[in-house]
C-alpha cells in the first residue's frame, strides 16, 4: 500500500478532467470528459471537448467526428489538445457517432445529435455555437455529410468514401445502395462547392483515389497528398495543420 503522502500528492496532480465522468459534468480544466443521453441515437454517448488555455470566453466550436471503430478520445491521443492550445481561437467537441458512418440506421441518428443535441450540450458548458468540424476517416465520410446541411467549413483526414456501391457495400453499414447514395459526398459534390474544405490524404492510402475526387470536384481550398498510409501517425502529423486551416475560418 502506498503512503498516505504519496496518495495526496498523486491526487493533487491528477487531471481534473478524470473525475468529470457524469452526465452534467462542469468543465473544471482546458479537456472535459463526460457523457450526455442522446435521444436522436436512443442511447448514452461519451463527449469530450477540449478548450484552448486562456479566458474562458464564449469561443465558438468545431465538431470532431470519430473514424470506425474509435472513439471520441482517440483525438485526445493525436494530440488535439496540442493543436488548439496552438490555435487559441475555437474549442473542440468530440462526441460517440457510432459505426454507421455517420449517418441514420434505423432509430440510431447520428445526424440529428449533431444538428439538434450538440449545440445544446455546448451552451449548458459555457461554450459558442458550432462553426466546423474535422473527421477522421469515417468521420470524414460524416463532417462532409454535416456539412451539406450546415455550409460550415470542414477539414477531412483521410476521409474514407466510396467510388462505387460494390466498396460501400463491404462496410455493412449502409441498408441499401439507394441508402449510400443518398449519403455518399462524392454523389453530392455540387452541394459542398464554396465550403471552405481542406483535404489532407496521404498517397499511400486506399482512399486517397475517392480523396482526390473529392479535392477536385468540390475545388477544395486546400488539397495535400504527400507521403503517408491511413494510420495514426499521418492523421497526428496533419492535424496541427488542419486545425490551422479550421483556424482562419470559424473564428
Amino acid at each position: 500500500m502506498l503512503p498516505r503522502r504519496t496518495l495526496l500528492r498523486a491526487a493533487a496532480a491528477a487531471p481534473l478532467t478524470a473525475v468529470l465522468g457524469c452526465g452534467h459534468a462542469e468543465a473544471a480544466g482546458p479537456v472535459l470528459r463526460t457523457t450526455r443521453h442522446s435521444a436522436a441515437r436512443g442511447r448514452t454517448v461519451d463527449l469530450v471537448v477540449v478548450r484552448p488555455a486562456g479566458p474562458r470566453t464564449p469561443l465558438p466550436v468545431v465538431l470532431a467526428l470519430h473514424g470506425r471503430g474509435a472513439s471520441p478520445r482517440t483525438f485526445l491521443d493525436l494530440g488535439l489538445q496540442r493543436a488548439v492550445d496552438a490555435t487559441g481561437t475555437y474549442a473542440v467537441a468530440a462526441v460517440s457517432g457510432g459505426d454507421a458512418y455517420w449517418h441514420r440506421r434505423g432509430d440510431d441518428d447520428p445526424q440529428a445529435m449533431l444538428e439538434h443535441e450538440v449545440p445544446g450540450w455546448l451552451a449548458e458548458l459555457g461554450l459558442g455555437p458550432v462553426r466546423g468540424a474535422l473527421g477522421i476517416s469515417m468521420g470524414g465520410f460524416g463532417a462532409l455529410l454535416w456539412a451539406r446541411r450546415t455550409a460550415h467549413p470542414v477539414a477531412v483526414l483521410s476521409p474514407a468514401l466510396f467510388l462505387d456501391w460494390g466498396q460501400a457495400r463491404a462496410r455493412h453499414a449502409f441498408s441499401s445502395q439507394a441508402d449510400w447514395e443518398a449519403a455518399e459526398p462524392l454523389r453530392h459534390l455540387p452541394a459542398l462547392h464554396g465550403h471552405g474544405l481542406g483535404v489532407w490524404c496521404g498517397a499511400q492510402d486506399p482512399f486517397a483515389p475517392a480523396a482526390r475526387r473529392l479535392a477536385h470536384g468540390t475545388h477544395a481550398a486546400v488539397a495535400s497528398f504527400g507521403p503517408g498510409a491511413h494510420d495514426a501517425a499521418f492523421w497526428g502529423a496533419e492535424l496541427p495543420t488542419a486545425a490551422r486551416f479550421l483556424a482562419s475560418r470559424v473564428a
